[in-house]
């Protein structure tokens, strides 16, 4: 199986295109999905998402 963990990091870093690495999350994550099956992530990484999101985005 190929498979290949992704950091929080990454993922909050790919969605924040002010971020100052969002063209090295970018490039990693078409890496990853052209090498590998499907990215390996973890629920903990779902929770930080979304505690940061939360505070930057008001309803």
């Amino acid at each position: 199986m190929n498979g290949i963990f992704l950091d929080a990091n990454i993922v909050i870093d790919y969605m924040d295109r002010s971020s100052k690495d969002y063209i090295a999350a970018v490039n990693c994550i078409r890496i990853i999905r052209k090498h590998f099956v499907k990215p390996v992530v973890s629920p903990a990484t779902f929770i930080i998402t979304n505690f940061l999101l939360g505070k930057f985005v008001k309803n």
